[in-house]
């Protein structure tokens, strides 16, 4: 006997409380619990986690709660603003392209011209910009071919470095990269084998930036070729 209890009973009393004990860890085992305890000067919160090996209690002070919480709000607050004007930009870009567009389609609408399966050099003349209010077609002979190189207005229309290469046939003068009119001496010569070559890249720039409209009345092809006839 011990204080007046037998032993046995001693014994029995300590398993049953263990028990107990067990069983209300393991229905709180991996969930988490909040306690407040509140003293004189300051309250406190308890954040306990479980788990099956420890047990691990965070204490906080209110202030931090709040501090955490202010700060996670003002970086939402930056993030949304800051997307809003990006947002607002994205917009902005878009509605310039759209006109930017439109202004190129009225631009071309403008400038265009019905291809016609051939033009005299007479039909050129008034294509050379100067009667169009820099809004009509421009068209060039060049090697044959007649282009509309309204694209090319800053380079061709009045007033431009190669104005006059505009509304004629320019393929001696390009071959040439005369910006002047020819003499009637030079006129009597044909095109050397360099000026034949420099007239290509010149072809070659054409071919990939203006519409052709049709071919040029009379030209000999045989005035520009490179190629050598045996």
């Amino acid at each position: 006997k011990l204080m007046g209890k037998p032993l046995s009973f001693i014994f029995i009393f300590k398993f049953k409380f263990s028990l107990a004990c067990l069983l209300i860890l393991g229905s709180n085992a991996f969930h988490p619990t909040a306690t407040t305890t509140t003293t004189a000067t300051t309250t406190r919160t308890f954040i306990t986690t479980c788990s099956k090996n420890s047990i691990t209690t965070c204490q906080m002070e209110p202030t931090t709660i709040l501090t955490a919480a202010s700060a996670a709000a003002a970086a939402a607050s930056l993030l949304y603003l800051s997307g809003s004007e990006e947002r607002a930009k994205r917009a902005q870009y878009a509605e310039w392209e759209q006109r930017d567009r439109e202004i190129r389609a009225e631009r071309a609408r403008l400038a265009y011209i019905a291809p016609r399966e051939v033009w005299t050099e007479d039909d050129l003349l008034p294509y050379d910009g100067t009667n169009d209010d820099e809004k009509g077609p421009i068209l060039m002979g060049v090697n044959g071919e007649v282009y509309n190189v309204w694209k090319g207005r800053h380079f061709y229309g009045p007033g431009c470095e190669y104005h006059i290469f505009a509304g004629r046939d320019a393929t001696r003068l390009l071959a040439k990269s005369k910006l002047e009119e020819e003499t009637q001496e030079e006129l009597q010569k044909e095109l050397n084998m360099a000026e034949r070559a420099a007239l290509q890249g010149w072809i070659y720039t054409f071919k990939t930036k203006y519409e052709v409209v049709g071919k040029l009345d009379g030209f000999d092809p045989s005035s520009t070729t490179t190629r050598t006839t045996t």
